[in-house]
């Protein structure tokens, strides 16, 4: 009977350390979410868990650990207009969001549950960019430039090989954790992911009755926010509602940059559409996605497009990684 007790005793012992550790560094049994240590002493940089920990995020996934999760590939009503009390006039809709057609993620890829914040930033690049301070406030006034290089190049195919600056962001995490795969959005896989399997133009987990509200889910000009920089219109992160795939913060807060230039989509291509564009042809500027906390709500819906150039800093600017699986 002694010695009976000692395998289950053993495996309560481990099944506690693991719990302590989050369940990290372990094999999960699914990889729905991928975590990142940013430690300079961190024996495990990279791991999955299968479940959100219990009792939320806390604070290290918003400082010293990046978490994605994982999106499932499919189909999904791309761009135009879906009426709610924040949804643009049908008027300006297309030249916003672009006409509604079905788009198709043909593989599923990992997306940070957070917008970057500038603890997370500064741990990786040693510096903070932003005009309104506060470590758990996503990272602003950071530029596409800063985030990808100037020499970076587009995946050649999405989630194929791509070059990023060895200065940049991205090259710095790359080389932390030895992965390439690590990545601005593309803008389908942005509002795919923000759209959160729904075709609402704003999508939160567990809707109410009477449809989304931009007031549960977005730090937008009516939320908190304001028109001019004198203001902090941004918040913590994770501080709104999620949406149904658990991300925080797609709607408002601060613009997320994409890889996409600001381009027309092409309408000959529905599957893993990319639109790096011609700068021969004007396509300069690169797509911002999600809206602001210095913008109005209807700003800030699943298919709003803007545009800036690569080399802007603006205090409400900011990004989230996504990462293609091999």
């Amino acid at each position: 009977m002694k010695n009976g007790c000692v395998i289950p005793v053993l495996i309560f012992a481990v099944m506690m350390a693991q719990i302590a550790r989050g369940a990290e560094c372990i094999e999960p049994v699914t990889d729905m979410y991928m975590i990142v240590d940013l430690s300079s002493n961190s024996t495990c940089r990279v791991s999955y868990r299968d479940s959100v920990p219990m009792g939320g995020w806390s604070s290290e996934y918003k400082k010293t650990k990046l978490v994605l999760r994982k999106i499932p590939e499919g189909t999904f009503k791309m761009g135009g207009y879906i009426r709610n009390e924040v949804g643009l006039s049908e008027k300006d809709a297309p030249f916003f969001c672009g006409e509604v057609r079905d788009v198709k993620i043909s593989r599923p890829y990992y997306l940070g549950v957070f917008e970057v914040t500038q603890r997370q930033y500064e741990m990786v690049t040693g510096t903070n960019p932003s005009v309104w301070v506060s470590e758990m406030h996503p990272v602003n006034c950071v530029s596409w430039v800063d985030v990808r290089g100037e020499d970076s190049t587009a995946p050649q195919g999405v989630c194929g090989p791509s070059v990023v600056g060895d200065c940049s962001f991205l090259g710095r995490l790359r080389k932390i954790t030895g992965l390439d795969g690590f990545d601005l959005p593309t803008e389908a896989q942005w509002e795919c992911a923000c759209k959160g399997g729904t075709d609402e133009d704003v999508s939160e987990s567990g809707l109410a009755s009477g449809g989304p509200s931009a007031l549960l889910v977005a730090r937008c000009w009516e939320n908190g926010g304001a028109f001019w920089p004198t203001n902090c219109v941004v918040a913590d992160v994770g501080s709104y509602a999620p949406n149904p795939y658990g991300l925080y913060d797609m709607h408002g807060n601060v613009f997320e940059w994409c890889i996409d230039r600001r381009a027309k989509y092409d309408d000959n291509v529905d599957v893993d559409p990319m639109n790096y564009g011609d700068s021969s042809q004007g396509h300069v500027d690169r797509v911002l996605r999600g809206g602001s906390g210095r913008v109005d709500a209807r700003h800030c819906n699943s298919s709003f497009r803007w545009g800036a150039s690569a080399r802007a800093r603006i205090n409400e600017y900011g990004f989230r990684i996504a990462y293609c699986i091999p």
